[in-house]
């Protein structure tokens, strides 16, 4: 199927649409095909595991160490967000082409390189596929071997990555300005705070915890559904209500934290797509 360049519009489907995508109509089960995504979702998360860096001691100075702990902690917000943007990418990529002609594994690392890019950040090709290759044998379980620049093996890969990315950038019209949810989850939990239906004490557990929803579902397709902000509110909604025996803030109170243009209504279905991911 031939990919079409995308209009500003395009990335937010139904489920209906989402269920006949071209993998589908190329004879992939819509089963094998979510299952593919959550071994790419596996693969990033990975190597972003790989790419952060805990705390480095730097001796007995408290200043020092909360700086470099500040640091650790701005360079694993950074890799994570990355990660994010890689899958999207990757859900993007898909509903335009089909896992039939592209190898769902090559794609993902494909996604994550090019991520990096649009967070202006630098990877290097050939770390990004060493650690890659090393990544894939320890998830297949089969032994260990060092990938050599030198080796037929880097090659293709290589040649790979360069074609898979022009292929990528084409198929999504080069929109590669994706909004993360952050923000909107930052704003929702303040007005949660402000509202006095979140105690001062588990402000940070409720925005940790709301993080870890939200990006956990980027294994999911709820970003080829709704928008970042919807996505970023919903998280904090749904973590305050398991943990707050205080009384709830009207709905129209939520539906101030979002922008006009969004739909209201959306925040029930987009709920129960949270839980059904979970």
């Amino acid at each position: 199927m031939a990919a079409a360049v995308p209009s500003d519009d395009s990335w937010y489907f139904t489920v209906e649409q989402l269920r006949n995508q071209p993998s589908m109509e190329d004879g992939v089960t819509y089963d094998e095909f979510v299952k593919r995504k959550h071994r790419a979702f596996r693969f990033l998360l990975e190597m972003s595991v790989a790419l952060r860096q805990p705390a480095k001691a730097v001796g007995p100075s408290k200043d020092a160490a909360a700086a470099a702990q500040k640091q650790a902690n701005a360079k694993n917000a950074t890799v994570i967000r990355i990660t994010n943007t890689a899958m999207v990418l990757y859900h993007r990529f898909f509903v335009y082409q089909s896992m039939a002609g592209f190898n769902w594994l090559h794609m993902a690392w494909c996604c994550l390189f090019v991520a990096y890019k649009c967070e202006e950040k630098v990877v290097k090709m050939e770390w990004l596929l060493k650690w890659s290759h090393s990544i894939v044998q320890r998830l297949k379980k089969i032994p260990m071997t060092k990938l050599e620049t030198e080796s037929k093996l880097f090659m293709e890969m290589k040649e790979t990555l360069q074609f898979n990315e022009r292929t990528l950038l084409q198929t999504i019209g080069f929109d590669v300005e994706i909004k993360q949810t952050g923000a909107m989850m930052i704003k929702c939990a303040k007005m949660l705070q402000s509202l006095k239906v979140v105690e001062l004490g588990r402000f940070q557990e409720l925005v940790k915890l709301a993080y870890a929803w939200s990006n956990a579902s980027y294994g999911s397709e709820l970003c080829l559904m709704y928008t970042p902000d919807i996505l970023g509110c919903v998280p904090v909604r749904c973590c305050e209500r398991q943990g707050s025996g205080h009384a709830r803030p009207s709905r129209q109170t939520l539906v101030g934290c979002l922008p006009a243009t969004e739909k209201p209504d959306h925040r029930n279905s987009t709920c129960r797509h949270h839980a059904a991911v979970f």
